[in-house]
């Protein structure tokens, strides 16, 4: 029995509905309209991506609100390889910051969205749990600064787990 896929036959193929909602259509409207660049398919966007990958990479920080804490010296430092380029060398950001970020219409996030489901096989903890994003913002923000109040600071390490 013959179980080989086409290379040309899609396993799955999204509908006109979820290309029309997808973080890339609305990148590829965010492009033509913020900076005039018109894209007509994701190839085209793909193609761009490598052609002018400065140009792309430092519109993928605009478009999703990328706010560095200290701006980058450029989008890019070329190396003599892969491992010696730099990606926004100097640049600085908030890693909790931007994770817990309320989303900007364009990236579809929101405070009510669900942000964590938890789930228990221990019979004394409740067997599902779900924080919305702005429960969960405000649970790091209490540990936060139960942290700071212990002496936590810049540059201080902490793990749980």
């Amino acid at each position: 029995m013959d179980t080989a896929f086409s290379p040309a036959e899609p396993l799955w193929t999204p509908s006109a509905e979820q290309i029309a909602k997808s973080n890339l259509t609305r990148f590829q409207h965010w492009l033509s309209s913020e900076r005039n660049i018109y894209l007509m398919d994701a190839g085209a966007l793909y193609d761009w991506s490598i052609r002018s990958s400065e140009e792309f990479w430092s519109a993928i920080a605009d478009f999703f609100g990328v706010r560095f804490q200290q701006a980058a010296m450029s989008v890019l430092q070329q190396g003599e390889g892969p491992q010696e380029t730099r990606w926004f060398p100097g640049a600085t950001l908030n890693y909790a910051e931007r994770l817990l970020r309320s989303g900007p219409e364009k990236t579809g996030l929101n405070n009510e969205g669900m942000a964590v489901l938890f789930c228990s096989e221990l019979e004394d903890l409740p067997r599902r749990q779900a924080l919305t994003r702005a429960e969960l913002v405000n649970v790091v923000a209490r540990v936060s600064a139960a942290l700071r109040k212990m002496g936590v600071g810049f540059g201080d390490r902490v793990a749980g787990y």
